[in-house]
């Protein structure tokens, strides 16, 4: 394929294509949608050719937004601080622990935001037995077929890629 240009690359609508990658936009319905080129010619062309200025500032704008979010984390947790105190000076212990709950949801989406919390499930199986099995049969049986073992070696790599 040397010496091909990229479809994508060529394509007269090429400015709001790489504004649509960069936004996260599915491959797929990029492709659909302008016509032209595959998804994998978009592919291609979101790993080799963005440009770099372009990836850039929807970086940029993706830290604002983080750090709008941040801000407003903060200040409800300086509210509910200070909400807190004055129910506790007041002697409403109850309107105080509210204010508690207030403060503690505040502080884990500050940690969420700063990536110190997270709190989605994490799956391992490569050390699970039944995988080991399976995985052990799969070698064995492509063990007296090298080919389909290389080409199942780089459909795993493939789909480790795209992941």
């Amino acid at each position: 394929m040397a010496g091909r240009k990229c479809s994508v690359c060529a394509h007269v609508e090429r400015a709001a294509i790489d504004r649509d990658i960069v936004a996260g936009r599915s491959l797929t319905e990029i492709a659909t949608v302008y016509h032209g080129f595959s998804d994998e010619a978009a592919r291609r062309h979101k790993a080799g050719h963005l440009p770099v200025t372009l990836v850039k500032a929807q970086e940029a704008a993706e830290v604002l937004r983080a750090d709008a979010l941040i801000g407003h984390a903060q200040t409800m947790l300086t509210d509910a601080r200070r909400m807190m105190e004055a129910a506790e000076a007041e002697g409403e212990y109850r309107a105080a622990l509210t204010g508690v709950q207030v403060g503690l949801r505040a502080v884990e989406l500050l940690a969420k935001l700063a990536g110190v919390l997270n709190d989605r499930p994490l799956v391992t199986i490569n050390n699970h037995p039944q995988f080991v099995q399976v995985q052990a049969v799969i070698v064995a049986a492509l063990e007296p077929f090298p080919d389909a073992a290389e080409a199942v070696a780089s459909a795993l790599d493939r789909l480790e890629g795209a992941a």
